[in-house]
C-alpha cells in the first residue's frame, strides 16, 4: 500500500501538478485575451454608434 501511495505521490509530483499549473496559466491567458478582445469590440461598437449618431444629426 505504501509503495502504491508513493507511486501516486511521485506521479502527482511529476505530472499532475505541472499539468494543473499549465492548464491554470493557459486559462488565465485565454481569459485575459478574451477580455481584451471584448473590450476592443465594445470600444469599436461605441465609436461606431457615436459616429452614427453624429452623422444623423
Amino acid at each position: 500500500l505504501s509503495q502504491s501511495a508513493q507511486i501516486c505521490d511521485e506521479f502527482s509530483n511529476r505530472f499532475a501538478r505541472p499539468l494543473f499549473t499549465l492548464i491554470k496559466n493557459v486559462s488565465i491567458n485565454n481569459f485575459r485575451r478574451l477580455r481584451r478582445k471584448m473590450v476592443v469590440q465594445d470600444t469599436n461598437n461605441f465609436i461606431e454608434r457615436s459616429f452614427y449618431r453624429l452623422g444623423r444629426r
